[in-house]
């Protein structure tokens, strides 16, 4: 692989697999010199690497919101190169993790009610101290009870929100909140996998026209037109949507460690090894980053 970067990663401070060290070690094995640790409503994983990473590493401390737009709609905000101290921003990651234990309590009250399924207090323990839990750690808990075999099952079966039917808006904090959080923080907010992420439905032109114009107007400044599940079509559609409004290119490949099957440095479906010129987001953290060394 020669791909250099890789601004959309996960570890096991949200619902990755890999510790700080073992991502490190990782990213030095694939060559992959610039990257980003994005993880769920939380910056706590990215502050751990910040604290381990070497010079031949380029680290962008980042973030990934779970949101809802104004129209309703899911969407995941990313947000680079930010100040961790801003109060704004650490007010929005704190109105995100209250609604992610929304979420979860809201998730188990649906495996109670629905499937009478209950765990016991030291799995409760375990699942509410979690600063970031999510569908997998449910999904271990379910496979330890033996309700089900393998993760995909579990989800599918126990944890689908289609089926428990989460209020969007009681469970992920608005996309406003969150852009205008990472700005206060001098950081760059990035719709990610803005034709939808894994197991989502893809968005047709008319529907992401529609939600890219409320995110504009709300201050994101680029898209995150390279990701491990798009095609070349997919690709050069989001190049060009990013061209026309003036947005910074970014990308990632949304690795999770062992909980999915994407990996690290994969930023298209079709083999194309990404350098770092490619994407004009990485610029702007270059260029922050050589003036404060």
């Amino acid at each position: 692989m020669n791909t250099q970067i890789d601004l959309h990663i996960h570890t096991n401070y949200s619902d990755g697999t890999d510790s700080e060290r073992e991502l490190l070690d990782r990213l030095r094995a694939e060559g992959i010199k610039y990257f980003s640790v994005t993880d769920h409503d939380t910056i706590n994983g990215a502050m751990a690497v910040k604290k381990l990473v070497t010079k031949e590493l380029i680290f962008i401390p980042g973030i990934e919101f779970s949101c809802f737009t104004s129209d309703r709609g899911k969407v995941h905000i990313l947000g680079y190169n930010y100040d961790e101290n801003n109060n704004d921003f650490l007010m929005a990651i704190s109105e995100g993790q209250n609604k992610r234990k929304r979420k979860l309590e809201k998730r188990l009250e649906h495996l109670r009610k629905d499937h009478g399924i209950e765990f016991s207090d030291e799995d409760y323990k375990y699942i509410y101290a979690l600063t970031s839990a999510g569908k997998p750690h449910l999904a271990k808990l379910l496979i330890k009870y033996g309700y089900a075999a393998e993760k995909k099952e579990a989800i599918e079966k126990y944890i689908d929100d289609k089926k428990n039917k989460n209020d969007i808006t009681d469970t992920r904090i608005s996309s406003k909140e969150a852009v205008s959080g990472i700005l206060s923080s001098g950081g760059i907010p990035i719709w990610a996998h803005p034709l939808g992420g894994i197991n989502e439905k893809r968005l047709n032109e008319a529907e992401f026209d529609a939600r890219l114009k409320l995110l504009i107007d709300e201050g994101i400044k680029g898209l995150e037109c390279w990701y491990s599940l798009y095609n070349k079509n997919e690709v050069d559609f989001l190049i060009n949507k990013a061209d026309k409004n003036g947005l910074l290119i970014s990308g990632g490949s949304d690795y999770h460690g062992k909980n999915k099957t994407v990996s690290l440095g994969k930023l298209n479906n079709f083999g194309k090894d990404i350098l770092k010129e490619e994407l004009s987001v990485a610029k702007n953290f270059y260029n922050a980053i050589c003036k404060n060394t």
